[in-house]
């Protein structure tokens, strides 16, 4: 499953610019085939990076307790993209 039509601009204006401001590596593994299971690739994936930024607007049953939230808004996605290299500065030092 790649990336949903509603969420493109997310991510090329707020996610894609957040990473491309601290000049870090991405990975869409949607746009990857994978030799093994698209689940290992991904957890291979994680495991390798420094941090990772997932979208989980439409996820249901995902246990994120745990996690680091930047909630945002469709109608704001420069404030959304300042968020996120803020989140990316504390996390990786300026």
């Amino acid at each position: 499953m790649g990336l949903r039509p509603d969420l493109r601009d997310a991510y090329e204006v707020a996610i894609e610019g957040a990473v491309n401001h601290r000049a870090l590596a991405r990975c869409r593994v949607d746009l990857e085939e994978p030799v093994r299971l698209i689940g290992q690739a991904i957890l291979e994936r994680i495991a390798k990076g420094k941090l990772v930024i997932g979208d989980l607007t439409y996820e249901r049953h995902f246990d994120n307790d745990s996690l680091k939230i930047t909630y945002w808004e469709p109608g704001d996605l420069a404030a959304f993209r300042r968020d996120l290299i803020v989140r990316i500065q504390k996390l990786l030092g300026t």
